[in-house]
């Protein structure tokens, strides 16, 4: 049921109506009972419910088979969905190629060659390596009772054909590979130049859309495992460049696009880079307007953009105002840390016990590095409710389980974080709360221009209470200072 009521919140409104004449046309009796489960699990009641409701008794059996059906009936809509919103210029070059292996089987080699050169230099305007090659194969196949076919060219295009899959093959295998090696120090310490170039690849006008929008993944992991977006900002430039070349693809991958300038805002957000980050948040939102069929998978980045501009040029009350409309782990994360900001520490406590699902959940679909910010957010808030016996607890526990996590290279300032707050809170005297200033002093740099907005958050946070400042302008001082 947990699976059927996932693939339900795939479906817009307006589709799960299309659906419903989608299971009328394709029920065989006037037994209607796959659209009234569909529509008691849109009403999201509980599954005892919904079993009394069609059995008028508890035949979880009959029910289970009943979901299994409807979820095959979903995956079926989903798919029929998918090909009507296919990209027409690929379908089309699909026809034609199919039409033209009719030609060649019926030996109308002058009019078969014609249509297959004509939808050659189609997919090769629009980037379809995939295709390409089976054009080229069928080419190749008949090329022997055609006198016009040149065979030295088709073996030099099918070569590099050849090149531009096996990058986009070798992009998507490196792209896995760094996923999986998260955890080591390797991957921080290395450019993406040196890396792609130890793969045999680089940056250049040949790679495909698709690749370009490969290696702003790539860029983008890399800035969440080092909290230092600003050192991947020249390359996202230059590969946004070579996207900007491509104009005559922009229609045809607008969700690449959408995603390529999310990822691009985010990273000049991270940097504290607000002018070029509004340009990008601009140009996101006018994209998904245009284009309101991807909204659902954007509507949350969106929102979190606008609150982060908001927030950061002193609009707190409408950022907030923002995340309240939310309910989920990114948006109430953020806007726990507003109402800090605020001062408002109770309330930002309530807003944080609602982050109730379990780490490894956080961590699963969110990464480790976010559980981690929610564990010293806790903390803090902690220090400000006063509560030593369960900071105490939650400090044992989150250095048991994340000691190895924060003593990595590009987590020594989390730790020495750590360090430092619980000195803090645990200081007595006007002395003991000198020296953690003096301490602090190690961490000054994070105000560079280098530095993560949401390490300086932090910093801020220490140095508010060690100087008696309010912690929302010292942030905003903080963020600005260049």
């Amino acid at each position: 049921m947990n699976s059927l009521l996932k693939i339900i919140e795939l479906l817009s409104e307006i589709e799960k109506k299309e659906f419903i004449k989608f299971l009328q046309k394709k029920n065989k009796t006037s037994v209607e009972k796959n659209i009234e489960l569909f529509v008691l699990l849109t009403k999201q009641l509980s599954q005892t419910t919904i079993i009394e409701t069609l059995y008028g008794n508890l035949n979880k059996n009959a029910f289970h088979a009943l979901c299994k059906r409807l979820q095959d009936s979903l995956i079926e809509f989903i798919a029929i969905k998918g090909f009507e919103n296919e990209n027409s210029a690929e379908q089309e070059i699909f026809k034609k190629l199919l039409a033209a292996r009719i030609l060649l089987d019926h030996q109308l080699y002058h009019i078969a060659y014609k249509l297959l050169f004509k939808i050659e230099e189609k997919a090769t305007v629009l980037e379809l390596p995939t295709i390409l090659h089976e054009i080229y194969l069928t080419q190749l196949q008949f090329a022997h009772l055609y006198s016009k076919i040149d065979f030295k060219d088709i073996q030099k295009k099918i070569k590099v054909n050849h090149t531009t899959l096996e990058k986009e093959m070798q992009l998507s295998l490196f792209f896995a590979d760094l996923k999986n090696k998260i955890k080591t120090d390797n991957f921080s310490n290395t450019s993406i130049e040196e890396l792609l170039h130890s793969q045999n690849l680089h940056i250049e006008d040949s790679l495909t859309f698709k690749s370009l929008h490969q290696l702003f993944l790539i860029l983008d992991l890399k800035g969440q495992l080092t909290t230092n977006y600003h050192s991947t900002i020249p390359t996202l430039e230059k590969l946004y460049a070579l996207v900007n070349n491509k104009q005559h693809l922009h229609k045809r991958h607008i969700y690449y696009h959408l995603e390529i300038l999310q990822l691009l805002s985010y990273a000049h957000f991270r940097s504290r880079n607000f002018v070029t980050f509004k340009m990008y948040l601009d140009e996101f939102e006018k994209l998904l307007d245009d284009h309101p069929i991807f909204l659902k998978q954007f509507k949350e980045d969106l929102l979190l953009f606008k609150v982060y501009f908001l927030n950061f040029k002193g609009k707190a009350t409408a950022a907030i105002e923002l995340l309240q409309t939310n309910n989920s782990f990114l948006p109430q994360l953020f806007l726990t840390t507003c109402y800090i900001q605020q001062n408002e520490i109770k309330t930002a406590y309530q807003t944080f016990l609602g982050l109730n699902k379990t780490d490894a959940w956080y961590s699963k679909h969110f990464g480790e590095i976010w559980v981690i910010k929610k564990k010293v957010i806790e903390l803090i808030l902690l220090i400000e409710l006063d509560n030593f016996d369960v900071f105490n607890s939650r400090l044992i526990a989150f250095q048991k389980k994340y000691s190895k996590t924060i003593q990595l290279k590009e987590n020594k300032k989390v730790s020495l974080f750590i360090k430092l707050i619980t000195k803090y809170y645990l200081s007595n005297s006007k002395h003991d709360r000198l020296q953690v200033k003096e301490e602090l002093k190690q961490l000054d740099d994070l105000v560079n221009y280098k530095e993560d907005i949401f390490l300086i958050c932090f910093y801020a946070w220490l140095k508010s209470k060690l100087e008696n400042e309010n912690l929302y302008y010292l942030t905003l001082d903080l963020v600005n200072m260049k």
